[in-house]
């Protein structure tokens, strides 16, 4: 559970979270403090109180192991003087397993609890969108490289994964998400990966926005999940069967036909990543298309969406009308977001 001050209290549920509502009202917030709660760090910028005048804290309680009878709790609160989140030693607690956030700009920041946390620049790794497809040296390989290295691997492993879940995500109109054949292109060392397309074999680096940001989101966590095994070996450390997945604005570049159908096909990777994995997702949304798309496959002891809204009160100390946010909990899909 995340408790914000006196203002905004979430209890997330184990599969799927969808949170909504109008512009400005936190629904970005959210995500960097489940973020901040299951990694022990900040995503980028910290949060910053709007009035240093008054307490300002969050807490939460957090469990390593799904299994796990008694969740940590821990708080966080903001010292004024130092400028700066500080907490109490179970603070430091993190989740065990894998986060990946995708932010609404295109970037990424993935997490891996079996890397020392004396590594703090490895363990939590941000990307921008041309990290994602190009790389960095030393800390990923990229899209690109990765896409055409797994390939060629005779073992097919993570490749094949990765071709099943983009079968899986594939959007209505433009068919099954499929690679071709890498190609090379004018003042362009490498080989290029290609998605088989209704046109014919496109250049993943000239697909539409859309189409790149689903197949980076794809690649990032068929990445993060191989990773994460292949540094468990590393560190001599078992392997976990935990992952976070958090989606900023989801239905971002994405045709009305295609916000349909997106969250039920992530609900589905699961099974192709690993058998004994659990995937908790946090998604925000403004679209009814993608709140309508999981009326379906939604389950009242496993997901839950969150609204929030604005709504007004008075100012004892200036008597005056100020906002504050109210996070209402709907364990069934409003019927409004299913016309």
């Amino acid at each position: 559970m995340l408790a914000f001050s006196s203002f905004i209290e979430m209890e997330p549920s184990r599969r799927l979270n969808v949170i909504t509502g109008d512009n400005g009202l936190g629904k970005t917030f959210l995500l960097e403090s489940a973020w901040r709660a299951k990694t022990g760090s900040w995503a980028e910028i910290p949060a910053y109180p709007p009035n240093i005048k008054n307490r300002s804290e969050i807490s939460y309680r957090l469990s390593k192991n799904t299994k796990q009878n008694s969740p940590k709790n821990c708080i966080i609160k903001y010292d004024v003087q130092r400028g700066i989140w500080i907490g109490d030693k179970q603070t430091n607690s993190t989740m065990s397993g894998v986060v990946v956030y995708a932010r609404v700009d295109g970037s990424y920041i993935t997490y891996d609890s079996v890397i020392p946390t004396d590594v703090v620049e490895k363990q939590n790794r941000f990307l921008s969108f041309n990290d994602v497809l190009n790389g960095i040296n030393g800390t990923i390989e990229g899209l690109i490289r990765d896409w055409v290295k797994w390939g060629m691997d005779t073992k097919k492993y993570p490749f094949e994964i990765l071709v099943d879940v983009l079968r899986e995500i594939s959007p209505p109109d433009l068919g099954e998400l499929r690679p071709g054949m890498p190609v090379r292109l004018p003042k362009e060392p490498r080989e290029i990966p290609t998605i088989v397309h209704p046109c014919g074999e496109i250049p993943i680096i000239h697909v539409s926005a859309g189409v790149k940001r689903i197949v980076s989101l794809a690649y990032l966590i068929v990445w993060a999940w191989y990773e994460h095994k292949e540094n468990a070996k590393l560190y001599n450390k078992n392997a976990e069967n935990r992952m976070v997945i958090l989606i900023d604005e989801i239905e971002s570049h994405l045709h009305p036909k295609w916000q349909r159908t997106i969250l039920p096909a992530l609900l589905e990777i699961q099974q192709y990543l690993a058998e004994e994995l659990e995937i908790q997702f946090f998604v925000s949304t403004h679209s009814p298309l993608v709140l309508a798309s999981v009326e379906t496959c939604f389950d009242e002891q496993t997901d839950r969406l969150f609204h929030l809204k604005q709504i007004k009160q008075n100012d004892p100390k200036h008597n005056q009308k100020i906002p504050k946010i109210e996070l209402n909990k709907f364990f069934e899909i409003p019927k409004k977001f299913l016309k």
